[in-house]
């Protein structure tokens, strides 16, 4: 993640929870600079998602541009 983060430009955020007696990390790495967004579209059009994320994905595209 950090290496993600480092490549995008951004921070890592991340969170842990505890429930009973078991932790859970989740991390967010946000693309919220023009700059780590053209990193996104670049990458992503070379290698492209191959799960129905890809959808999610073109919506965002769509609402970028």
């Amino acid at each position: 993640m950090s290496n993600i983060a480092m490549f995008l430009e951004v921070n890592v955020f991340s969170r842990t929870r505890i429930k009973e007696d078991k932790q859970y990390y989740s991390f967010t790495v946000m693309a919220h600079n023009k700059v780590s967004q053209e990193k996104i579209i670049e990458y992503f059009s070379n290698f492209p998602l191959i799960s129905s994320k890809i959808l999610d994905y073109k919506d965002w595209l769509y609402v970028f541009k």
